[in-house]
């Protein structure tokens, strides 16, 4: 808790300062101690490390997010989702920043380095389970 509460205004923060990144994930901000735990676990509750490992992560997250969120607005407007008055993009910290999702577009419409990256993880996942 401690750790997802000290992250909250760091990423706030980065989310203002970051060229590349086109919101504030203020909505989502509640749904970072989901993340938060299983890093905490790993550093054996030092909050220090895990904000140290947390931070990358989530400027990933948000840079994915900034990029999915044309795919996002466009699901949103396909499916005539009740948007108001309003005419800007819509984009999920959580749901939009996955990195697997991410890469999935990106092979299914087509992408060469994305289709590499997933054939790489796919041959260090086959060898990885040989070696164990």
């Amino acid at each position: 808790m401690v750790t997802a509460l000290l992250l909250i205004p760091r990423i706030i923060f980065l989310s203002l300062i970051l060229s590349g990144i086109n919101f504030i994930p203020l909505g989502d901000l509640g749904n970072v101690m989901g993340g938060v735990v299983f890093i905490v676990i790993a550093t054996n509750g030092n909050v220090f490390r895990s904000i140290l490992i947390s931070l990358p992560i989530f400027i990933g997250h948000m840079f994915i997010a900034s990029r999915m969120a044309p795919i996002i607005t466009e699901l949103a407007k396909k499916n005539e989702e009740i948007l108001g008055n309003y005419q800007g993009m819509i984009t999920s910290f959580n749901d939009g920043g996955h990195l697997f999702k991410f890469l999935m577009i990106q092979v299914f419409s087509g992408n060469f380095r994305a289709i590499t990256i997933l054939v790489c993880l796919l041959i260090l996942f086959f060898f990885q389970q040989r070696l164990v």
